[in-house]
């Protein structure tokens, strides 16, 4: 690592869930320990604080220079526009050089083989768990306008299938793409062929998508009395991801 490395500004979308919250900044601190002499400060891009300005002025006061370490699972406006924008901006009146973005997550094999765990944890309570042959899988995404982003989604439902955990998988929608989330629940409520649903909302952290979830999963399963129906938990603050995001932002830091 350079004797004067760069420091990383960890950008999260925000959330008024104080949970939700507090996860991302817990996994702001997992990845700091990974990453040990490098500065890292963390910060909202809405909806809580520190802002994003707020942790530029406080990284400004500890390095010369940063990357940005955006805790996004797929590169959509988010990504590709709002973050960099927002710090660019910021940066430029603190005269204080950003030197790269480090990718979104998307098919990184340690959050599919996460999301895998997440979606385990929800059927070991059962008293039986269900078999794969009988179980569907209802990956469901954020949504965006971005048409690679809702691809991208798409093929983590199709890379979580190859992991055989379920028969049958299909993908939903909280926004804009389709099918909706409502769509998603009554397709799989049609599907009889499998005794199990295990509803998966592809999220980093609690919120209120992930509760839009957990009701209608209380919702259908009322009408299922027959059929079992699981919520699977977001990624969360696991430490598997704050080695992930260290790792990256570590290669990035090296091409600099």
């Amino acid at each position: 690592m350079p004797l004067h490395s760069p420091g990383i500004l960890m950008v999260g979308h925000g959330t008024r869930q104080v949970a939700g919250q507090r996860q991302f900044l817990d996994l702001a601190k997992a990845t700091a320990t990974y990453l040990p002499g490098i500065p890292l400060e963390a910060c909202f891009l809405e909806l809580a604080e520190p802002t994003i300005e707020q942790a530029l002025h406080q990284l400004a006061t500890r390095c010369q220079s940063a990357i940005i370490l955006p805790l996004l699972l797929f590169s959509a406006g988010h990504a590709k526009q709002d973050i960099p924008d927002e710090v660019q901006n910021i940066a430029h009146q603190l005269k204080f050089p950003i030197l790269g973005q480090v990718p979104a997550l998307e098919h990184h094999p340690a959050v599919i083989q996460l999301s895998a765990n997440r979606f385990q944890e929800a059927v070991a309570s059962a008293a039986t768990p269900p078999t794969p042959a009988d179980t569907f899988l209802l990956m469901l995404g954020r949504g965006s306008s971005d048409r690679e982003a809702v691809r991208a989604m798409r093929f983590f439902t199709y890379y979580r299938r190859l992991l055989r955990q379920a028969n049958s998988a299909t993908t939903g929608f909280f926004a804009v793409a389709k099918p909706s989330v409502k769509q998603a629940f009554e397709f799989a409520h049609q599907k009889r062929s499998q005794t199990s649903i295990v509803v998966q909302p592809h999220l980093l952290f609690d919120g209120q998508l992930w509760r839009e979830a957990e009701a209608l999963t209380l919702e259908y399963q009322t009408l299922n009395p027959s059929r079992n129906w699981y919520i699977a938990q977001p990624l969360g603050a696991d430490d598997a991801l704050a080695k992930v995001l260290a790792q990256m932002a570590i290669e990035l830091i090296q091409k600099q």
